[in-house]
């Protein structure tokens, strides 16, 4: 029986229904006994109980049981409105009040279980659950809530947080993936600055790359914040900064070597190594980086020095590990490379013009290890940006390629205008006599968002000058040689027919499948012959796609548009579903689903809403 509500009390505290607009609750008494019986859900609480935790001076008091019923009352309202019988969600008997769990999704019990899934397994299986867990952590349990009962259960939903990105991070580390284990090893000091220990993590890490100068930054940092209880760092903490060649862990090396394709067992081959994540970009030395022709048009364009390189695909398609091989390839023929990730920018920095030039001043000159420099009082942000820009260009030096990822989160931000004109300015500065070192450098800039869905000028923006370069899904060929990479476990062409029919080369999708056929040691037939088996596999997936999804009536009424009878549809709602990689196709007036899962998990789901 599917859930009728998605309770949200991660970072937010808010309840919605497929289809409907969430209500935020905020953080009063209605919220609070929600939560109460939420955690988790199906457990009974006596009247008594619930008044004692939520009045705690007079809850055994008459006073304290006429407010819980009056807040039972409004809870009652909210969860079972007319169209839903009552009793059906909240059920109150003499014994005690609880909520039917098989009727009510809460996102701290799936982050609990995805945890609980996680310590069943190892490798790849272990970081895909953890994944799923910490995608579900929006940030502290109910916030705001300042009750006493609540702190026991925000203090033990947050250290299953901590210890899940330690977790990751030690599992990417062994895995060789460096980088993917430093940016744990970062959301966990950000998670608790005050904790030493991930200072240290970072510092190490940083030291084990090569990076000394950002280890000296954060042992900085570290210093500064243990000042304030007058203490300093420890030796372990400061000797990856004193020792210029960095500690490792115990087993491994400071360099792996990559992964070499083909190798037999006993070799550094992909049959003996952790498997990949199924998320995020992959390194591109590793055996599962599957090279396609949009990696060679990339690295062409960086080549000929194009200016502006505009890298567009849907969500979960590769544009991440397409921008880490060109990267990888710049660097290894001495060319200046940076990385920003808007993913990283604050939602209030994003709306401020001058808070992002400010953010990718920083993150450009620590890169090139550089000082961001003092801004002049009589310039706009954006000159001051493009003058710091500028000074790093010169004939003498490499072309620097500038990557750009993410650029999604500042679109629909009042800050994007301005923005995006300077890097047409950019762009435009090549023509210019005189200009020569403009002719230095690279931008390309990623995501998945049509423009189109925002009100920009063509004129004062990049979309009409840049190279576009488009990142699809796999191929039918393609999905074949990343079969062979996993040791074949799709074992014939009909195999590879049937995946390819569900799939649709779905870069993400098909990943998962073929981990868990190799990992499980499972026939395609096998997997498919169990009615719920591709729904356990890919449920975690399928449900966070449809809560994205389930928010808007007028997007869920497009795709069942689309399942009927392929029949045109409104061509903001097309783009806004490519974008989200539900749909696929060049125009709007030629819509399809982007794969056969998400035809027959969304027909099942809105057929039954629209028909109700």
């Amino acid at each position: 029986m599917e859930p009728i509500w998605s309770l949200h009390l991660l970072g937010r505290t808010s309840i919605e229904r497929p289809g409907a607009a969430p209500v935020e609750l905020g953080g009063g008494k209605t919220a609070q006994l929600l939560a109460r019986l939420a955690l988790p859900a199906g457990r009974s609480h006596s009247r008594d109980q619930l008044a004692e935790c939520l009045w705690p001076d007079d809850g055994a008091t008459p006073e304290g049981r006429s407010r819980l019923n009056g807040e039972l009352w409004r809870l009652r309202k909210l969860l079972e409105p007319d169209d839903i019988e009552a009793g059906t969600v909240i059920h109150s008997l003499s014994s005690g009040i609880s909520l039917a769990s098989h009727r009510i999704s809460v996102d701290v019990s799936r982050f609990e279980t995805a945890i609980a899934l996680a310590r069943q397994h190892t490798g790849a299986e272990l970081a895909f659950h953890l994944e799923r867990a910490i995608e579900l952590y929006r940030g502290d349990l109910l916030p705001g809530c300042l009750e006493d009962w609540v702190f026991p259960a925000q203090r033990l939903v947050k250290e299953l947080y901590r210890q899940a990105l330690r977790d990751l991070m030690e599992h990417y580390e062994r895995a060789g993936c460096r980088g993917r284990a430093l940016e744990f090893a970062l959301r966990a000091l950000d998670c608790d600055p005050n904790d030493e220990g991930a200072h240290a993590e970072v510092i190490r890490l940083y030291a084990l790359d090569g990076r000394q100068e950002d280890a000296r930054e954060v042992l900085k940092f570290t210093r500064a914040i243990l000042a304030r209880f007058d203490e300093e760092p420890t030796a372990e903490t400061r000797s990856p900064v004193d020792t210029p060649a960095g500690p490792t862990r115990a087993g491994f090396e400071p360099h792996p070597a990559p992964i070499q394709r083909g190798a037999s067992p006993g070799s550094t081959g992909i049959s003996e190594t952790p498997l990949l994540p199924f998320a995020g970009a992959i390194e591109p030395h590793s055996t599962a980086y599957l090279r396609r022709p949009v990696d060679t048009r990339l690295e062409h364009a960086i080549a000929e020095g194009v200016s502006l390189v505009l890298l567009r695909g849907p969500r979960q398609v590769g544009k991440s590990s397409a921008l880490a091989g060109a990267l990888a390839w710049a660097g290894a023929r001495k060319l200046r490379t940076a990385f920003t990730d808007l993913q990283l920018f604050g939602d209030h920095s994003l709306r401020n013009a001058e808070l992002v030039f400010r953010g990718l001043e920083g993150s450009l000159a620590e890169q090139l290890d550089e000082a961001p420099e003092p801004w002049h009082p009589m310039l706009t942000p954006a000159r001051n940006f493009e003058r710091f820009v500028a000074r790093r260009l010169t004939p003498e030096l490499p072309q620097l390629v500038w990557a750009i990822d993410n650029l999604d989160r500042l679109l629909p931000e009042p800050a994007a205008a301005e923005v995006l004109a300077l890097f047409r300015s950019l762009h435009n500065q090549r023509a210019l006599p005189g200009n020569t070192p403009w002719k230095t450098l690279t931008v390309v800039l990623a995501y998945a968002t049509e423009p189109r869905l925002y009100e920009t000028n063509p004129n004062l923006s990049p979309w009409n000058v840049g190279l576009k370069l488009d990142v699809t899904d796999f191929t039918r060929e393609e999905l074949a040689e990343l079969n062979s990479r996993w040791d074949a476990p799709l074992r014939s062409r009909r195999d590879l027919d049937a995946c390819w029919s569900l799939l649709g080369g779905h870069p993400y999708l098909s990943s998962m499948a073929l981990s868990h056929l190799r990992r499980e040691r499972l026939s395609w037939s096998k997997l498919t012959d169990d009615a719920r088996g591709w729904e356990r596999l890919f449920g975690d997936h399928l449900r966070h796609l449809w809560e994205d999804l389930g928010r808007s009536r007028e997007l869920c009424d497009a795709v069942l548009q689309v399942l009927r009878d392929g029949a045109l549809i409104d061509e903001e709602a097309f783009y806004r579903l490519r974008t989200s990689g539900v749909l696929a196709g060049s125009s709007f007036d030629h819509p399809r689903m982007r794969c056969g899962l998400y035809a027959r998990f969304l027909r099942g789901k809105l057929v039954g809403i629209t028909d109700s």
